[in-house]
């Protein structure tokens, strides 16, 4: 049955679209770590007979023709081996809005070769500052570590558009990890343009970070303490038993 609402269905084919591409995009991370490996593996072998021939080859004379040969086989395997740059899950991804994608682009960045690296990273600087607080869940420790590094370890001056976007996202939906970033990032200065406006912005969102923080700790608490009144054999201990006592030995009052 087709929703009457069309804009109901345009949403569901849009997330149905975005889950795709998310699960095809991991896919190729996975296929483009193997190929790597096995490209890399062919060139080593390619050098290692070529060294070879070199060795076991007459003085004066070079290495054989079929060694040769056999050398150029394996370094044109290793070029046909290595990942591709086009992606049409990618494409998908860098055009869409949703903040879901911001998981599977982050893991994709680490192995990306460089025509993709630079597409991942436009996305993400399109993506990123649209996180909210609500969006949190979206991301796994290892993508939230993967976000906090682009701060880290990103390089101010050439990356700067994409660390102010992870500093944005960082404060919409980081934890007590990315609040050490914060601080570490504006501890230990800035030298150029670019660091100086990224500390600029840390500075900036440093105490709306720890009001946020705060603000979760202390709902955290009242949480664990709901948790704990509900629970009736804490709220009041029983009463003990009324021990029997003969009447002849009670108090009376005096006539």
């Amino acid at each position: 049955m087709k929703d009457a609402n069309p804009n109901v269905a345009a949403a569901r084919q849009s997330t149905k679209a975005v889950e795709g591409a998310v699960k095809q995009l991991r896919r190729e991370s996975r296929l483009a770590v193997l190929r790597g490996t096995c490209s890399l593996f062919c060139w080593l072998f390619a050098v290692g007979m070529l060294l070879r021939g070199v060795c076991v080859s007459a003085p004066g004379q070079g290495p054989s023709v079929p060694n040769l040969v056999l050398c150029l086989l394996f370094i044109l395997a290793g070029a046909g081996m290595l990942p591709q740059s086009r992606s049409s899950a990618l494409q998908i991804l860098a055009e869409t809005c949703d903040p879901r994608a911001v998981g599977a682009l982050l893991e994709a960045k680490e192995m990306a070769p460089a025509a993709k690296a630079r597409i991942i990273e436009s996305a993400l600087i399109a993506l990123l500052p649209r996180l909210t607080p609500s969006d949190a869940s979206l991301l796994n420790r290892s993508q939230c570590r993967k976000l906090y590094e682009i701060l880290a370890l990103g390089n101010a001056d050439r990356e700067l558009e994409l660390m102010l976007a992870a500093h944005k996202a960082i404060e919409q939906i980081g934890n007590e990890e990315a609040l050490r970033q914060v601080r570490h990032l504006i501890g230990r200065g800035a030298s150029t343009p670019g660091q100086r406006r990224l500390v600029e912005a840390a500075r900036a969102c440093l105490p709306r970070m720890e009001a946020q923080l705060e603000q979760q700790r202390q709902r955290a608490g009242l949480l664990r303490a709901a948790s704990v009144s509900d629970n009736g054999s804490e709220l009041l201990r029983p009463s003990r038993p009324t021990p029997n006592v003969e009447p002849e030995t009670l108090l009376r009052p005096l006539d």
